[in-house]
């Protein structure tokens, strides 16, 4: 941030270096910094895209929905090949309930970056709210192969396996999740399920007792970050 702003001191006006010292508040937490730095950069150069795509995350960080919606849109008109910006355009659309919307988004996000597997869980996750838990898995399945270790797709990917009955694989997949991220509380927790459904009452007790525990050494305000 320092170093930005020096250079501003000797070339105002520089749109880039504005946005770097956005990105610098929002690494440490501060989000409304953050925004006011995306402004400025805008403000400095109307058409930089890649400054809309930043601070539409803010707003959504905010809780400004509409208006990061809005800023996505115009950061995609400026350049429609960003895949990261349909993405988060459709991760914003999702919480906004537009759900049509929401898997074009991610469709297009996948269509521009096919390896961006954020962008197969979330579509494969938006599936699962809507009970297609069989598209769902596909989708989870797509983005495991791109990244094998991301817990959360394996844990994902276990609750749509769990909906859809195929409960040793349910199973299987939940305790990958676990053995990369061993304190996810959550895989714990649905873990506990997929046994009381195999009838395995006292492993499921043990699983339960572990999720409490990790929840119980968890702070209760954790700071700002990106999703």
């Amino acid at each position: 941030i320092d170093l930005a702003r020096r250079s501003l001191g000797f070339r105002p006006g520089q749109a880039r270096a504005h946005n770097l010292i956005g990105q610098a508040h929002h690494r440490l937490g501060r989000i409304k910094d953050a925004l006011a730095s995306f402004d400025d950069a805008i403000a400095c150069d109307a058409k930089f895209a890649d400054a809309y795509g930043n601070r539409g995350n803010m707003l959504s960080e905010l809780g400004r929905q509409t208006e990061a919606l809005s800023s996505f849109d115009r950061a995609i008109a400026l350049n429609p090949n960003a895949a990261a910006d349909w993405l988060n355009r459709g991760a914003t659309l999702h919480s906004m309930g537009r759900v049509e919307a929401a898997v074009e988004s991610y469709d297009r996000a996948i269509a521009l970056d096919p390896e961006l597997a954020v962008a197969h869980v979330n579509r494969a996750t938006l599936l699962s709210e809507l009970g297609r838990w069989q598209d769902a898995v596909a989708g989870y399945d797509r983005a495991l192969a791109l990244a094998l270790n991301f817990a959360q797709a394996h844990l994902a990917r276990g609750h749509a396996l769990q909906q859809l009955g195929r409960l040793d694989e349910a199973l299987a997949g939940i305790d990958r999740a676990i053995a990369i991220e061993p304190d996810l509380a959550a895989a714990h927790r649905t873990r506990a399920s997929v046994l009381i459904a195999l009838g395995r009452a006292d492993e499921a007790r043990a699983s339960t007792e572990k999720a409490a525990e990790i929840e119980a050494q968890e702070p209760r305000e954790k700071p700002a970050s990106q999703g």
